[in-house]
């Protein structure tokens, strides 16, 4: 715990109070979900308490380093102690899962159930772990270092060019950006995944080659699956899911993706992109209930230029100048 409060403090040494008295309250806020009669009074406090500390910092523009991940990781936590799917073990047990340094600043978003016990497990170091730890830690450094950030450079430079590119240049931006961010977000999970093998631990897998997808549906079981399993448990589900009937199921599907666009960022874009996405994941289903199969020919590329203007979307500074981008995507006059 110490060397993961150490290690978070090396970015900004004034944010560990803040992300000590989030562990503090949430564990706290677990304790009296489970001895007190008023369970859902406490589960309510504690959601609220957890997202209006997030909606602050980001609507402030003042981010904590891994706020989004240990928010998400907290409330989880306390929602399964209502549920009595979880149980709360001793104040250590529970700082060392909430804080360890490996998934803190960039996730994946752990599971209790699955992390407790493996912090509780004692042993001897397994070298073999070891050996895999270091081997996917240096292929996600790899993939952070030497492809993303080489890539940024470019993206930054096309992107603030954005009302003069050509057409060639508009699909450069947006392809370099779906790489960077892929690269940077991949790498990072590479290099959690890695440290936790060195230390006798199995992370979750966060990416699942996303690229490849044949439609948005399964985009988004590849892509960031921690959060999307998150989104699906404590968003979309409590909506009320697919139980209610396909209209509902759709409001439940493009709420749950308004909200992952929130999660990213308080602006239009983040919210637009997740509305897109939303709408697309909307039109997917409806699409299966016709059990009509594209060929994989046509149903790849279709679903990575999807995935690609969204992308554009979601990178750009503000709506103007996505939509500057994207206009010079589609202008065939302009090649």
């Amino acid at each position: 715990v110490l060397s993961s409060l150490f290690f978070y403090g090396w970015w900004n040494v004034y944010y560990v109070p803040l992300l000590i008295a989030s562990v503090c309250i949430n564990y706290f806020i677990s304790r009296r979900i489970e001895i007190s009669t008023s369970k859902r009074f406490w589960l309510i406090l504690g959601i609220a308490v957890n997202f209006s500390v997030l909606s602050v910092c980001k609507y402030i523009n003042v981010i904590p380093l891994g706020i989004s991940f240990f928010t998400f990781t907290q409330t989880a936590y306390i929602v399964n102690v209502f549920k009595g799917t979880a149980k709360t073990e001793g104040f250590l047990h529970y700082a060392e899962y909430a804080v360890f340094f490996g998934y803190i600043t960039s996730g994946p978003i752990a599971d209790y159930r699955e992390m407790i016990p493996q912090f509780k497990r004692a042993g001897t170091p397994d070298y073999e772990m070891i050996a895999r730890g270091i081997t996917v830690f240096a292929f996600g450094l790899f993939k952070k270092v030497y492809i993303a950030d080489s890539v940024a450079s470019v993206v930054n430079n096309l992107f603030s060019q954005a009302g003069l590119l050509t057409f060639f240049e508009a699909w450069a931006a947006a392809l370099a950006y779906s790489m960077q961010l892929y690269f940077d977000f991949s790498g990072y999970s590479d290099m959690a995944i890695g440290l936790g093998l060195m230390f006798g631990l199995k992370l979750p897998d966060n990416f699942n080659s996303p690229y490849k997808s044949a439609s948005i549906i399964d985009f988004w079981r590849r892509w960031h699956i921690s959060l999307g399993k998150w989104i699906r448990d404590y968003i979309y589900i409590p909506l009320g899911g697919s139980r209610e009937g396909e209209f509902k199921k759709i409001r439940n599907v493009i709420l749950a993706m308004l909200f992952t666009g929130l999660w990213h960022g308080i602006g239009l874009t983040f919210i637009l992109w997740g509305a897109v996405h939303g709408i697309l994941l909307a039109i997917n289903h409806q699409w299966r209930r016709l059990n009509i199969k594209l060929p994989v020919i046509i149903s790849w590329p279709l679903t990575f230029i999807c995935v690609i203007f969204c992308w554009v979307i979601f990178r750009a500074g503000s709506l103007d100048e996505a939509l500057k981008i994207i206009s010079a995507m589609t202008d065939f006059n302009n090649i």
